[in-house]
């Protein structure tokens, strides 16, 4: 279970990360989002000034699933393995 103390409540996580608590769904492809250093660069500067995680209170970011806007050529081009991160 998702730990978060008593300083920020659940919902803050699950919208950031696209999660979908009341119909148990999520945004696909949210390792992408992780692995291409794009989640490091967005969310380190909204880091507390305690170093405890996160601020989600400065957070104004939903996950959504980037290939939902894509034909399935382009979905299948961003799973390709060693593909370099683009900038953001």
């Amino acid at each position: 279970m998702y730990g978060i103390g008593n300083v920020r409540t659940p919902s803050y996580f699950f919208d950031a990360f696209g999660i979908d608590v009341v119909n148990k769904k999520v945004e696909n492809n949210l390792c992408g989002f992780v692995q291409t250093g794009i989640m490091h660069n967005t969310f380190v500067p909204l880091l507390r000034s305690d170093g405890m995680g996160i601020d989600y209170s400065k957070i104004d970011f939903k996950y959504v699933d980037p290939s939902k806007n894509k034909n399935k050529h382009e979905r299948d081009s961003d799973m390709t393995p060693n593909k370099k991160p683009t900038d953001t």
